[in-house]
């Protein structure tokens, strides 16, 4: 027997009736209508079946990071959740998780019967969370929502940067603003390696110059997702059966005594990276560059 997905694609319009549903989880980012609406249907956009999650998710990271509430009462003391030691690792997982394209969540999986079932998570932002503009132009308006479809990180992360910026005396995170930082330079720009920490230039399908992105010593973020383009592009080399090769022999502790010459770079890679690798968790180069640009900004 086969368990489906109701969150692929292709399921979405199944016969719901020749299915019996084993577990959920979750809540809808946009609505639980359908994978589109008509124009003519009319809602308040208060309504969770209608708005989705997308908006609390939103405003929950504006507030866990801002430091001015526009209140007087409020803002003679200038922190946030991230100023307060218990708090901010909590808070930066779940940024770096957006920014990384990996979240890792604890979550129960609510069984037919009832049943809560502890599951522990780990998946890719990928397209998942496009947000669908909103029936209501004041909250477009206010989160700066104009396009039809819109990456959540489009608005995170400059909201997180904004908040990042007003600092005072009292909370002093330059170097956390600078570690969540993307420099995005001209693609045609000559830049010295042994000066920066990271470089890539992103091509599109015909081999053309997209992008350009570099990371610094303190870039930290930048520099992790320009480590693992790299490592992308060393592994692309390959052909995916030499990289199983290669990880089962060393995983088995069984390395040839004599390497073929053209395996001898997969050979000396970390086991780690090439089980990332194989298991897809390596973003591709469109991905990279959608995230960087977004950090960037």
């Amino acid at each position: 027997f086969n368990a489906i997905s109701c969150f692929d694609t292709e399921n979405l319009s199944i016969n719901k009736e020749k299915y019996d549903v084993i577990a959920t989880v979750g809540k809808h980012l946009n609505h639980a209508r359908g994978p589109e609406l008509r124009g003519d249907i009319k809602a308040d956009p208060t309504q969770l079946s209608v708005r989705g999650i997308w908006a609390d998710k939103l405003l929950a990271m504006d507030y866990l990071m801002k430091r001015e509430m526009k209140i007087s009462t409020f803002d003679d003391y200038r922190t946030s959740f991230i100023d307060h030691p218990e708090f901010k690792d909590q808070v930066m997982d779940a940024v770096l998780g957006f920014m990384s394209d990996k979240m890792k969540m604890k979550v129960d999986l609510e069984g037919a019967d009832g049943e809560k079932i502890p599951y522990e998570n780990t998946f890719t932002i990928g397209d998942t969370h496009n947000i669908t503009k909103s029936f209501s132009y004041g909250l477009n308006n206010f989160l700066g929502i104009k396009k039809a479809s819109t990456d959540i990180r489009e608005l995170l992360f400059p909201m997180i940067k904004k908040n990042l910026q007003t600092a005072d005396d009292e909370t002093e995170t330059f170097g956390l603003l600078r570690s969540l930082t993307a420099i995005r330079v001209d693609p045609t720009t000559f830049i010295d390696e042994s000066q920066v920490a990271a470089t890539a230039t992103i091509k599109d399908a015909q081999g053309r110059n997209v992008s350009k992105f570099v990371a610094l010593g303190d870039n930290i973020l930048a520099k992790n997702i320009l480590d693992n383009f790299s490592l992308n592009a060393r592994l692309k080399k390959f052909k995916r059966d030499q990289v199983v090769e290669v990880y089962v022999a060393r995983a088995q502790s069984k390395v040839p005594e004599v390497i073929a010459p053209e395996l001898k770079e997969a050979y000396e890679m970390e086991l780690a990276k090439l089980l990332a690798f194989l298991r897809g968790e390596i973003m591709e180069d469109s991905r990279i560059n959608k995230i960087l640009s977004i950090m960037s900004l």
